[in-house]
């Protein structure tokens, strides 16, 4: 049997960085190119930062896929798993063997999770647009992230500690891409989606508690069938839960930024200004 085992995390680490530096830019580029078409719409799409952020959650996909191709191989050889005792303590308490129909039923869990965006179609059609492409730059970004740290962190799954494995996935490689939990990421990353967009569309629904309540749910059940399925540990979860919050809350987040950097200028009122002196650079914050 085959697997991949190792990677230098170097190409990774510059990309993150790279991909960091070149959304900040695109914010400052979009400070004079901003179209807003309703002055009442809460979130607003640019052309250049909507590029950057579509490009930056393909670069990282792509690079991941590559880097994959690139990882070592060797041979599976230990038939009867792994030591239990070499897992941190932590991580150990919960660790279970392979059960396929509780992985099955994660994986309905998480589609069901991707899909409770849909709750926003209750907004104005002409919403849908600026909806679905922040969406998608939210689901781009948190699946290229988890696929790069699963390149970069080789790590068992609980269930090779167990003696009754998967011998199909083993075959696959995907024994040792336990970290971080996709199903998890990608779970998580709607529901803060969809918990943040509702909530600035609809803040005073009385369906913001059960919409906030039944995206998590999803995402939750979905991370505890992860565990209970023996295909990640805690740790796994956690940092998938992470991942996919980050993504899911920071899109909206920057096409509501930038749109209320926009409005400061509208009003004359920038909230900072820089400007290069001699000797140095003046800053001025106003608040």
């Amino acid at each position: 049997m085959n697997s991949t085992v190792r990677l230098r995390k170097t190409p990774a680490v510059i990309l993150l960085l790279l991909s960091s530096a070149f959304t900040m830019h695109a914010l400052d580029m979009a400070d004079s190119n901003t179209l807003i078409p309703d002055s009442d719409s809460i979130f607003q799409l640019n052309p250049v930062t909507d590029g950057i952020l579509l490009g930056t959650g393909l670069t990282l996909d792509i690079t991941a896929k590559i880097i994959e191709n690139k990882l070592t191989t060797v041979s599976f050889a230990d038939e009867n798993g792994y030591d239990a005792a070499s897992v941190n303590q932590f991580d150990r308490l919960l660790m279970r063997p392979y059960s396929k129909p509780l992985d099955y039923t994660s994986t309905i869990l998480t589609c069901s999770a991707i899909l409770t965006p849909a709750l926003l179609f209750t907004t104005e059609k002409k919403e849908w647009l600026t909806i679905g492409t922040m969406y998608a730059e939210s689901l781009m970004l948190s699946w290229g992230i988890k696929e790069m740290m699963k390149d970069c962190i080789s790590r068992y799954r609980p269930y090779m500690y167990f003696s009754d494995f998967p011998a199909d996935k083993v075959e696959k490689g995907d024994y040792m891409q336990s970290f971080p939990s996709g199903h998890t990421t990608l779970a998580f990353t709607g529901a803060a989606f969809t918990t943040f967009v509702f909530c600035s569309y609809f803040p005073d629904s009385p369906w913001t508690i059960p919409v906030i309540a039944g995206s998590y749910t999803l995402a939750a059940a979905t991370a505890a069938l992860r565990i209970a399925s023996g295909s990640h540990y805690l740790t796994d979860v956690l940092a998938g839960a992470a991942v996919g919050t980050v993504s899911g809350l920071l899109i909206p987040l920057l096409h509501t930024y930038v749109f209320q950097r926009k409005n400061n200028e509208a009003g004359h009122a920038k909230p900072y200004a820089f400007e290069a002196i001699p000797g140095g650079i003046d800053v001025v914050i106003t608040f």
